[in-house]
């Protein structure tokens, strides 16, 4: 049997990730190109049909035959249609595209998937990362925001208007912080990078003695979430305090869901997961604490496996599990 190949596209924020994955999950090629600056509409489609066009060439030297397209983007994402159809903070003016018929003017002769950039992730680590082996997973992503995707019974979670799995905007707190989404509370608004670094940033004003004092030397601009998490695994204070309240905001969120949906795992990816198992192990025993235990207490909370790769990945991986959901 000859082996099957897609192409998967993963539209994020700053930049686009593309590959071409095999149906057995191996990429036989990827690479990324920036968004730039001054990001438009049509400098995103731009970019997306140079991928495209390239992976395309690429595939077609090497013999390879591709049998779909796959894009995963920001935003509510009608999977049906393509269409993006609201949310999209990172990419405002992404709302209202319609994936699929972009793509298909500029590449007729190919189906195309698309879904939501988290659920992809989530898929991604289900079928071939960290998730291989469960049959309901949460997949989350720690970064700018908080991206969430739900596989449950082997399939994605997507919800009746296909916002399910928005699980940065859970709200922890009524009457808690102004989210970016305009709602209030959101955990989004207290476990993002975006909310550590206001956090550092606070505690740095009413402290003394920190690594990152030394490191920042009264220049607040160099503060960035890698600074944040060496000092952390160094055991600086400052650093610790802030990342232990921005753990014990995204165990609530972790609680919540596994009281409401009871999964297996939960998969961690994202900036703030690369900082290692140590910061994992934290959010596991913050679960434990917080959760009841006959429910925590099977739950996994791993790593995610597959890194800046799972989008792509996942958006390829859309043609051949849309058939097994159908």
């Amino acid at each position: 049997m000859k082996k099957k190949f897609a192409i998967g596209v993963d539209v994020g924020g700053t930049n686009v990730k593309y590959g071409v994955i095999s149906s057995e999950g191996k990429i036989v090629c990827r690479d990324v190109q920036p968004l730039g600056k001054d990001k438009n509409r049509r400098r995103v489609w731009e970019v997306i049909h140079s991928a495209i066009a390239e992976l395309l060439d690429g595939a077609q030297s090497k013999g390879y035959r591709i049998s779909h397209i796959g894009i995963g983007s920001p935003g509510t994402v009608n999977f049906l249609t393509g269409k993006v159809q609201g949310f999209s903070p990172n990419l405002p003016f992404w709302v209202g595209v319609n994936l699929k018929q972009g793509i298909n003017r500029r590449f007729p002769e190919y189906k195309v998937f698309t879904d939501n950039d988290a659920n992809v992730m989530a898929l991604a680590e289900y079928k071939l990362g960290a998730g291989r082996g469960f049959k309901d997973i949460l997949g989350l992503t720690l970064g700018t925001g908080i991206g969430g995707g739900l596989v449950l019974g082997g399939k994605i979670y997507r919800g009746s208007h296909y916002f399910g799995g928005e699980f940065g905007h859970i709200p922890i707190d009524y009457q808690g912080r102004l989210c970016a989404c305009g709602g209030r509370g959101c955990l989004e608004a207290y476990a993002s990078v975006p909310a550590l670094l206001r956090e550092i940033r606070s505690l740095l004003r009413r402290r003394k003695k920190s690594l990152l004092k030394e490191w920042l030397q009264d220049d607040s601009k160099k503060l960035t979430s890698e600074l944040v998490m060496e000092a952390f695994r160094r055991g600086d204070q400052v650093a610790t305090e802030a990342v232990d309240r921005l753990v014990e905001a995204l165990a609530a969120g972790i609680v919540g869901v596994a009281n409401l949906l009871n999964p297996e795992a939960v998969i961690i990816g994202g900036g703030l997961a690369d900082s290692g198992e140590v910061f994992i192990k934290r959010i596991r025993v913050a679960v434990r604490k917080r959760g009841m235990s006959s429910n925590t207490r099977g739950l996994k909370i791993l790593r995610a496996k597959l890194g800046n790769r799972a989008g792509f990945m996942g958006a390829a991986l859309l043609g051949w599990q849309r058939g097994k959901e159908s």
